[in-house]
């Protein structure tokens, strides 16, 4: 959670001013937050430890993540091909955002086989059943299966469907 602004809040008690809350906008998982919190001296590290809380609409889609797709310009000769790009291989980093890519079983350097017992299982209807050897090809297919699932409008843009 990040704080993006806050200011203290304060009452009037007798003719005193008497300190009552801090209040707060915070980011949290890529969405706003309005809140409140008590303890000036130590800001609140989750959503759990503000009060009355309330979701900012925002039309900020957040920081932009071009990591996912800039590890498929690194050189053939350093890099591996994950082979199962599916949206349920990829999760969102809890601390930062970022898009993360998991399960990498199937992850093989560039130009070995993905058959004859290498153990490499590809997601059925995200990848050409027909390719045999891992290619970066294959990453870049399943991404634009990926956008088409996402963004597409018909059924004519997926690659393997």
């Amino acid at each position: 959670m990040e704080i993006l602004q806050f200011s203290e809040a304060f009452r009037v008690v007798g003719e005193k001013l008497e300190f009552a809350c801090v209040k707060g906008i915070v980011r949290y998982n890529p969405s706003v937050y309005f809140g409140k919190w008590q303890d000036r001296r130590h800001p609140p590290l989750s959503l759990s430890e503000l009060y009355d809380v309330k979701r900012v609409e925002t039309d900020d889609k957040g920081p932009e993540t071009p990591s996912l797709f800039d590890y498929a310009s690194t050189p053939d000769l350093e890099r591996q091909v994950h082979n199962d790009i599916t949206p349920a291989n990829i999760m969102r980093d809890e601390e930062d955002g970022a898009w993360v890519i998991i399960d990498f079983d199937s992850c093989r350097h560039v130009g070995e086989v993905l058959r004859d017992n290498t153990w490499a299982k590809r997601t059925h209807g995200w990848h050409d059943p027909g390719v045999a050897v891992s290619s970066e090809k294959n990453d870049l297919d399943a991404f634009s299966e990926l956008r088409a699932w996402l963004f597409g409008s018909s059924a004519d843009e997926f690659l393997f469907w």
